[in-house]
Parts: structure tokens; sequence; C-alpha cells
């Protein structure tokens, strides 16, 4: 029998949770209802957990919390549930956890699952599930499902509460896997203008005996490339694909924060870097685009994402901060960079750009502007502490994939 936590507002989604505790225990699963309300206690549903429990794990009374602001008691009682599931897992006594709330509750649930383990199964049914869910989800591996009304009951949301309690004791009931060899874990960033690079180096590091996992380059792939990191789950990293970096200097939608790169620099494990996209500036749909932007030159990726060629100047300013963080690294650390191209766009005879109305506008390849990249690299690059390569290849040619292979072969060993 799996047993799984069932989270939400008893004061004012008490009818809902009951339901879907009936409905768990009807798949078989032994249920513990965790009552995160921070007005009142509801006595009628009989949450397992009350959220006077909650408040008591963080050394404060439920009374307490009467007096704070909203989001400070919030915070008391995301704390206080999440010592709760945490001391649960590691009893070996939860396999999942499910929940239902609007805005403020999907807030809250969404907090305490995000600190739980990346692979124990976490579903939250809220209003917010179709819009963007970033700030909900973070980097952590969250099931959302849109409950398309308010979390009340009635024949709409009854079969899709019933279907997200069979799903939650379903993903419980498909664990543990087997982990599979115990290998040294490398990461590493793609998109898929970069993608030869990444899956030839994939297949050449994965014959050496390591398990390559490749994160999106983009947004919360990247911060999850940086969260994990830092966790402690990777033991070295092929930054390969590190435009998010000119995103954050430009203005692009698809940065990661401050943060590239600084996990590895940090934690001193083996951290291999190259520009790859970095000429890529990313934007939505050509009408999202910024008019400030009207004298530049975009490619379309895809319907949904168009790209933006970054200046010299751009260029060099990403090269000097790049240099600036790996010179940081307490480990081994080297960057590599193509002089052919950083990307698929960026090569001689690459596809065709477009000026901001859409009119044909030559192609991404611009030598001159990789090459300020390369200069304001040298001009901030600490050679003495970290290797630098000027392979006279694309990057996605093979034979700069066994130079990367090659010489990240050396700095872990």
């Amino acid at each position: 029998m799996v047993t799984i936590a069932l989270l939400g507002t008893h004061d004012t989604k008490g009818a809902e949770l009951h339901f879907v505790r009936e409905k768990l225990i009807q798949f078989g699963a032994k249920v513990r209802a965790v009552d995160m309300s921070t007005l009142r206690e509801e006595k009628k549903y009989s949450p397992d957990h009350p959220p006077s429990r909650l408040a008591g794990l963080t050394g404060r009374s439920f009374e307490e919390l009467s007096a704070l602001p909203k989001a400070e008691a919030s915070e008391v009682i995301v704390e206080g549930a999440l010592k709760l599931l945490q001391g649960w897992l590691d009893g070996g006594e939860l396999n999942g956890a499910i929940a239902l709330g609007g805005g403020s509750g999907a807030a809250m649930a969404c907090a305490v699952f995000r600190g739980l383990p990346l692979g124990f199964p976490k579903v939250m049914v809220s209003t917010i599930a179709s819009g963007d869910v970033t700030h909900y989800v973070g980097t952590r591996d969250l099931t959302m499902v849109h409950s398309v009304l308010d979390i009340t009951l009635n024949r709409i949301t009854r079969p899709i509460f019933a279907a997200a309690a069979g799903a939650i004791c379903g993903m419980a009931r498909a664990l543990p896997v087997e982990k599979g060899a115990d290998k040294p874990l490398v990461a590493a960033s793609m998109y898929g203008i970069t993608q030869p690079c990444v899956f030839s180096l994939k297949e050449i590091l994965e014959n050496e005996g390591f398990e390559v996992v490749i994160f999106s380059a983009g947004g919360n792939g990247a911060r999850a490339l940086e969260e994990l990191t830092a966790e402690e789950h990777i033991d070295g990293v092929l930054d390969i694909t590190t435009t998010t970096m000119i995103d954050e200097i430009v203005g692009g939608i698809r940065g990661a924060g401050p943060g590239r790169l600084e996990a590895a620099c940090s934690r001193g494990i083996p951290l291999l870097v190259a520009p790859g996209a970095c000429e890529c500036v990313n934007f939505g749909p050509p009408e999202t685009i910024p008019e400030k932007f009207i004298d530049r030159i975009f490619i379309r990726h895809t319907a949904t994402t168009t790209l933006m060629r970054a200046t010299a100047t751009e260029m060099r300013e990403l090269g000097a901060k790049m240099a600036e963080k790996l010179n940081r690294a307490r480990g081994p650390a080297a960057l590599l960079v193509p002089l052919r191209g950083f990307s698929r766009y960026d090569e001689a005879g690459g596809p065709r750009a477009m000026d901001f109305a859409g009119n044909p506008a030559g192609t991404f390849h611009d030598p001159e502007s990789d090459m300020a990249f390369l200069e304001g690299v040298k001009s901030t690059l600490n050679q003495e502490r970290v290797r630098l390569m000027e392979p006279d290849l694309h990057i996605n040619d093979e034979a700069f994939s066994k130079i990367v292979a090659e010489v990240f072969l050396s700095l872990v060993k």
C-alpha cells in the first residue's frame, strides 16, 4: 500500500480535499491529510495534521499566526509542512504528495513540493496550472493539473480531481526504479543548434565510463543545472551552451539569473565551458520584440522563439563576464572557443536571417563579433588558472567534440 500526503487549506477547500481523500482511499492508498490553513483550524473534515501541528514544528503556536501578515503566516505553515513531509520521507513512510488550491494555496503547496527530492511524486491541482507556472514549479519535477474551474465540487471538477488522485497513486506505485550503475555524473547544456556537439560528447564520455545528463540551455534548464550542481548531484560540468548569459546582458527572455557557471566554480568540480549559441539573444514571436532592436537581424527559430544576433560590443562584454566567473573556479576549468562559429546558425553558408520587418537580411555568421567575444575573454581571463583553447573549428564539428572530450578527461584526472 502506498502512502500519500494530501495538502490543502481545509478552512476553504475542506469538501474538495475530503473528496480527493476518499478517492485516494478507493484507489488503495493510505492518506495523511495536512491542513495548511492560516486563518482557522477546520474541524469538520478532521485533517490528520492540523495547522497547529505545523506551526508547532517551527516553534510557534497557531494563535501567533493570526497576528502575522498573511505572507508571513504562510511561510510558517510551509516550513512546518516541509518538516513534516521530510520527516516521513526520511523514515520511509511516504510515497507521494498531492495538493489542491487556488493561487495562494498553490503557492504554499508548491513551496513545500520544491523542497522535496527529485523523483518523489508531486501533483498540484490548481486554477493557475494553465498559465506561466515558473514561480510555482521552479526547477523541480512538479506535475501541474489545471482544474479549469475554481477549486469547488461540481460535475466538471469531480472527474478532474479523481483523475489527479489516480495519477498520484499510479506515480507512487511506479517507484522505486533501478538507478543503474554508479558512474560519475556529468551535466551538459544543449540547444538544438548545438545538439551535434553535445550528442557526440555524450557518446564519447559514456564510452569512457561516465553518465551524461543533458539540460536544456535556456531559462529553467540552466537554473536546474546550477541547482543540481550546487546540491552535489553532479560530478562535472560541460557547459557547452551558455546562451542564457547573453540574454542577461542584452535583455532576452530566457536568462537564468546572475548565477550561471557559479555552482561548479564554487564546488571546485571539473568545468569545461564553450560559448555555444552565445550569439543568440532569445525572444518570443517577432511581434513581441522591443522596437529598440529595429536595426538588428533575426532568425525565426520556432513559432514561439525568435533569435536576435548579438553585436560585437555585447559579445565582448559577455567574454569578459564569462572570464570573470571562470577566474573564481576552485577546481580545474577550461574554456574552448571554436573559431568558425558557435551554433548551427553561426556558420559560413548558414540559414538566412531577416530584419525587424521580416525581410531577408544576410546570415547570423559574424566572425568579427565572435572574435570580439574572444577579445573580451582574453582581456580578463587568468590563463594561468583557466585553460583557454581556440580550435579552428565549428562548434558542431566532430573534431571539436573530440577535443572537448580530451580536455575534459584531462580535467577529471
